[in-house]
């Protein structure tokens, strides 16, 4: 059996029930072995509602602690991106998180960049709009740089999805579309003050002024 194979057949074993739902990639860093499964917390994610990139990451077969030194997140979406870091997921080995909310509906892509074996690496893990569509493993070695090398490629994420068809017992915009439309909602001042006619505003200063007078009067 090669070993290209025996790295494939025992990494398989490492990933667990919450990574299906992942995209999990192996590769060859600098002739070590590594897993990196990537997704998001809490599948599907939903618009306006709390998330994360959730990351593991196994080296030669052994969870890999300390990979929040090594390896930052980069959010991709709608022309937008914004660079986070991982924290580690309390009370396990080699699972990592770096919470975010969605706020749009459709794709979006995390980079994961930084430095394994003194190495740096760049992936590109995007989301997929059909979901968690079931799709053949690629087995195919793909070169990303001198010392990187994919050799498997299998799972996917979803991208966000917009609330208004999930909402229940009622639907509902997400706070976006209500923003919008609360801005377009003409202003108006409703104050008894701002509305009172002039000749009233004249009488009360009238009023004002006459007892001013009257006060000063009495005083003398």
């Amino acid at each position: 059996m090669s070993r290209s194979l025996t790295i494939i057949l025992s990494a398989l074993l490492l990933i667990p029930f919450s990574a299906l739902a992942h995209e999990t990639r192996q590769y060859e860093i600098d002739g070590v072995p590594y897993e990196i499964i990537v997704g998001s917390v809490g599948e599907p994610v939903v618009v306006d509602d709390k998330t994360g990139v959730a990351l593991e990451v196994v080296r030669d077969g052994v969870y890999l602690v300390g990979a929040e030194e090594l390896l930052e997140v980069e959010l991709l979406a709608e022309g937008a991106s914004r660079v986070q870091q991982f924290t580690p997921l309390y009370g396990t080995e080699g699972l990592y998180r770096s919470k975010y909310v969605a706020t749009e509906a459709g794709p979006l892509t995390y980079r994961i960049f930084g430095e394994l074996e003194g190495v740096p690496v760049d992936l590109h893990f995007p989301c997929n709009p059909q979901g968690h569509k079931h799709t053949q493993d690629n087995l195919d070695r793909k070169v990303i740089s001198d010392k990187v090398v994919q050799i498997l490629q299998t799972g996917m994420f979803s991208c966000p999805e917009s609330k208004e068809a999930l909402g229940f017992p009622h639907a509902t915009e997400h706070i976006a579309t209500l923003a919008a439309t609360i801005n377009k909602i003409p202003m108006q001042d409703t104050s008894p003050c701002v509305q009172m006619p002039l000749y009233v505003w004249l009488a009360v200063v009238s009023f004002l002024l006459g007892l001013i007078l009257w006060r000063e009067y009495v005083a003398k």
